[in-house]
């Protein structure tokens, strides 16, 4: 892999993080008016181009060097992310459930969207430690990648001998979403960036023009703003993913282009994974305290744009702290990344 495109490629999931506070940063539920329409286009539109690019990288990756379908090459991928993924999934996993209850016993009130911690049987807390985590929910990402490992031979046996059509299912699949306990973005695009890997690696690597970009996020924008009774609406929700994915992977090109690479390799990328899983709860309890500040329509947005200013701030600021001090535990807890 060239540098540019490993750096790239950090550079873009750093991006595509903060696009996920952003989204998790919604207020719509106390908001009305232009308030809330503006945060449904942000965050219910715009910011879900995040999650698709993660996992079209991250199978990407997974392919990238790929030679053979092998028992030895599967179990490989199999140990590899079980340190990568699993192992940070349950430390996380059982954080945000210390966290949240801990702020429950002192303050009942508080994330009662969660029942009360004597209610819960033995299934609950071994959903809640494993399928859907407590606090910390956008682990259900780490949860679906990991189960994609695993499908990993399937897919790879669908692109061999299905090749585009496979894709065109999975996209079909997407578009009327239709998924059985993995979601179909998982399936879709991880296996989208597999394909990519296998057939259309050097497209990876070309550098993109100006005028394509503005194009792209031209139509991107216009298909964001279309409201939600809008025919065929699912369908017009993916077009604007696609067409925002392809707008942020080619706006790199163009400010690298015009900054004279400045922003190829920043430290603070490192600390993308650690962001990733410990913004939350964290925004939660930032938001909350916020909302008792500013109550007025106005004031909300502002919590909206100011909450996850400060909530990345928080993560650098920990995440910097503890691999300066805790370096092998900062290995552990992000599965071996940013040290």
């Amino acid at each position: 892999m060239t540098t540019y495109l490993s750096n790239k490629l950090r550079a873009i999931s750093f991006l595509a993080i903060v696009l996920v506070v952003i989204l998790h940063s919604e207020l719509s539920t106390y908001s009305e008016g232009y308030s809330y329409q503006f945060q449904k286009m942000i965050s219910s539109e715009m910011t879900r181009i995040s999650v698709p690019i993660f996992f079209y990288i991250s199978g990407f990756l997974l392919f990238y060097n790929f030679k053979s379908l092998s028992y030895s090459w599967y179990i490989s991928k199999l140990k590899k992310r079980c340190i990568t993924l699993l192992i940070p999934f349950l430390i996380w996993s059982i954080y945000g459930f210390i966290v949240v209850y801990s702020i429950k016993f002192v303050l009942p009130s508080a994330f009662n969207s969660y029942q009360p911690l004597k209610n819960y049987e033995v299934i609950d807390f071994l959903q809640a430690f494993f399928w859907t985590p407590v606090g910390c929910y956008q682990l259900w990402f780490i949860r679906d990648l990991f189960l994609c490992i695993i499908l990993s031979p399937i897919l790879y046996i669908g692109l061999r001998y299905l090749k585009e059509f496979f894709l065109i299912l999975l996209f079909l699949f997407w578009f009327l979403d239709i998924y059985y306990v993995i979601s179909i973005d998982s399936l879709l695009f991880i296996t989208l960036g597999a394909y990519v890997a296998l057939n259309h690696k050097s497209y990876m690597e070309k550098v993109t023009s100006k005028k394509p970009i503005l194009l792209l996020g031209f139509f991107w924008v216009f298909f964001c703003v279309l409201d939600y009774n809008f025919p065929f609406f699912n369908i017009v929700h993916g077009i604007a993913i696609l067409l925002g994915g392809g707008f942020l992977w080619g706006l790199y090109d163009v400010v690298d282009a015009r900054t004279l690479g400045r922003f190829r390799n920043c430290d603070i990328y490192r600390y993308t994974f650690f962001i990733f899983v410990f913004h939350e709860p964290i925004l939660t309890l930032v938001k909350g305290v916020l909302l008792r500040i500013f109550i007025s329509q106005t004031g909300i947005l502002v919590i909206y744009f100011i909450a996850p200013i400060l909530v990345i701030g928080i993560c650098v600021i920990c995440a910097r702290w503890i691999n300066s001090n805790f370096s092998h535990m900062f290995r552990i807890i992000c599965g071996g990344r940013g040290v």
